[in-house]
């Protein structure tokens, strides 16, 4: 095992020492079992198929990987659909789940830093003009460039009431302008609104959408088709998006339409959700409302639950592997799998 932790250590100097040439800061992990992660953090979105050509260009510069070793580059996948997940890493000060040891930020001697809490706090991500710069060094993958901001209030002057009215609606379309991101709930958002106003809220979609740097037109259209028949409301905008909706003044006003409830449209046509309301009976609203306060509670427990253990495995750690407190043993297997037991009389 020295041997083999040696050989990655070696790596870990050739690959830091290769980024650094390019004035790429790079922060280095341990796996938690026998490699080491390697970390760069970004101030913007990237396309995953621009870092991964990066990523090859920059295997071939400064490879080969030493015997025995292997490298990989996340993302693995060029996209993922809005309901898909990619090969996924732990992050850094994780726990392995087979060896039970955390994740923590090391120097390239393969030794623990001293203050993890501070590594996190002093990581200042890497600028579009240095990735750029770094790229066009290497000779992979390719600059990233936002696409060209279309004038909303210009092109969709009708939509101007919902915009100024909604801040949330406004909040996430200036978000993909200046952050060239949006995450699936924030576009799914989006799309149960203006999704429901025909071929020109469909524009609209795109035109805000498409400012984002993974903006793929035919999955855009895809999900449009495939909309709710009604439009999202109030209601649901503050259950998917209740970070957001506490940083801005969501606080809109509606005469209701009969039957209808609240939603952004109301804006721009005030009897839109006519009909659409659901009535549910009373017994059904408290059978729903204990529910979701039962599930509330499990969630936190199990929050709870899980930090108890990462305690419990330190201890056992230190304890070699066993803890008895008079009435309970506690043990961990291999796997850092807790155990527990009655103490014998």
């Amino acid at each position: 095992m020295d041997a083999l932790r040696e050989q990655v250590c070696k790596d870990i100097r050739r690959v830091c020492a290769g980024f650094a040439s390019l004035n790429l800061p790079v922060h280095i992990e341990d796996s938690g079992n026998k490699g080491a992660h390697i970390w760069l953090f970004f101030e913007n979105p990237i396309p995953a198929c621009d870092l991964r050509a990066y990523g090859r260009a920059f295997a071939k510069r400064f490879g080969p990987p030493s015997e025995e070793l292997q490298w990989e580059w996340f993302p693995k996948q060029d996209t993922v659909g809005d309901d898909e997940l990619g090969n996924l890493i732990k992050l850094p000060l994780g726990i392995h789940r087979k060896t039970g040891r955390r994740a923590l930020f090391i120097d390239t001697e393969g030794h623990a830093l001293a203050d993890q809490d501070r590594v996190l706090r002093d990581i200042k991500p890497t600028d579009t003009q240095t990735y750029d710069h770094a790229v066009s060094r290497l000779g992979g993958g390719k600059p990233h460039t936002p696409l060209k901001k279309v004038d909303l209030e210009k092109a969709f002057p009708e939509y101007q009431p919902i915009l100024k009215g909604c801040a949330v609606i406004r909040a996430l379309t200036e978000k993909a302008y200046t952050t060239a991101h949006l995450v699936h709930i924030e576009r799914h958002v989006l799309k149960c609104v203006f999704g429901h106003l025909d071929d020109q809220g469909r524009a609209f979609l795109h035109a805000v959408i498409g400012a984002c740097a993974d903006y793929k037109a035919e999955v855009t259209d895809y999900q449009i088709d495939r909309l709710h028949p009604h439009p999202i409301g109030c209601p649901k905008i503050r259950k998917h998006l209740p970070d957001l909706v506490e940083t801005v003044p969501c606080n809109c006003e509606f005469d209701l339409p009969e039957g209808g409830y609240p939603s952004p449209l109301l804006h721009i046509d005030p009897a839109y959700t006519a009909g659409m309301g659901r009535v549910d009976q009373p017994q059904n609203r408290e059978i729903v409302d204990r529910y979701v306060t039962l599930r509330q509670q499990a969630a936190q427990i199990m929050a709870d639950l899980s930090r108890t253990e990462d305690e419990m495995r330190d201890i056992l750690r230190d304890r070699k592997g066993k803890i008895s407190t008079g009435v309970w043993v506690v043990t961990a297997d291999d796997a850092g799998r807790l155990q527990i037991g009655v103490e014998a009389v």
